[in-house]
């Protein structure tokens, strides 16, 4: 991708159709200022229950896979559901 950014659009898109996270809710912000190359993710998810915070993360990174060479950086709140 040439160092090109993501939108917040394509993120929520890859991370509502993993079927690892399979997440209730998915909510992504470009904090980039519109690059794409910062974002703000929460992701709902019962299959994080029992998973310490880095678990949960790298289960996000994964369901990104090559997408995180064109992110800067990713703030994350993973979470099971209330």
């Amino acid at each position: 991708e040439g160092g090109i950014g993501m939108d917040a659009a394509t993120v929520q898109k890859m991370l509502a159709q993993s079927a690892e996270l399979d997440p209730e809710a998915v909510e992504v912000e470009d904090i980039s200022g519109g690059c794409g190359s910062s974002f703000r993710v929460r992701v709902v998810s019962r299959k994080f229950e029992g998973m310490r915070l880095l678990q949960r993360q790298r289960m996000v990174y994964d369901a990104l896979g090559s997408t995180m060479d064109s992110i800067h950086a990713i703030e994350m709140q993973c979470v099971t559901p209330q």
